[in-house]
């Protein structure tokens, strides 16, 4: 209950507790001598009293409200994040490789300078498609994955050791075969080798660079 009162001479004062045998008071007032107030104690037969004056009353007695309403104000909590999606584990094949050298092979269809012809062109892969100068394009592909040794892709392309050493293929290799599902589009096969990946076309292995 709020009860407003005037006493002489004095300034606001806000007072909560038990009258005797009653009801819990919110009391807003004045008493006498005017002075600023903060007391807390308990009163005969009362389950405790806070008694506030001075100019900010009326702000202390809008805080209490609040408090004595408890926190339901507060909008419920929403529901947890989603967990981050795990990584794409063949994140480092989704980029946009540049030509940056080229190793003709035995039998190599075409002619060293033809294949020169293809240095700085694009050979791009996302996680939906591929494209590169001697596939075209596919939006819509599957991949095939499988580890390799250097060896095997020597002999997959019938390079020597003296061409096998120019590829730049240092480390863990990773063949990728991309076979694209919605057209005739050629399969686009690459061997990755951390920052560094190989494709070969009509006997001549192309060095791909980030």
């Amino acid at each position: 209950m709020i009860v407003p009162d005037g006493a002489r001479g004095g300034a606001g004062v806000l007072a909560l507790g038990r009258a005797r045998g009653g009801a819990g008071v919110l009391a807003l007032g004045r008493a006498r001598g005017g002075a600023g107030v903060l007391a807390l104690g308990r009163a005969r037969g009362s389950a405790g009293a806070l008694v506030l004056g001075g100019t900010w009353a009326l702000g202390v007695a809008a805080a209490l409200s609040i408090t004595l309403a408890g926190c339901g104000w507060l909008p419920p909590d929403g529901p947890p994040p989603a967990a981050p999606a795990a990584p794409d584990p063949d994140a480092a094949l989704f980029h946009d490789w540049r030509v940056a050298g080229h190793v003709l092979g035995p039998r190599a269809l075409i002619s060293d300078a033809d294949s020169a012809g293809f240095a700085d062109r694009t050979v791009a892969v996302t996680a939906s498609g591929y494209s590169s100068p001697w596939s075209g394009k596919c939006d819509d592909a599957r991949r095939e994955r499988q580890p390799r040794a250097l060896s095997e892709v020597a002999a997959a392309h019938e390079l020597d050791r003296e061409r096998t050493a120019r590829l730049g293929l240092d480390g863990a290799i990773v063949e990728y075969r991309l076979l694209c599902t919605t057209n005739r589009t050629p399969a686009l096969t690459l061997y990755l080798a951390g920052p560094h990946a190989l494709t070969c076309w009509s006997g001549v292995c192309y060095m791909l660079a980030r």
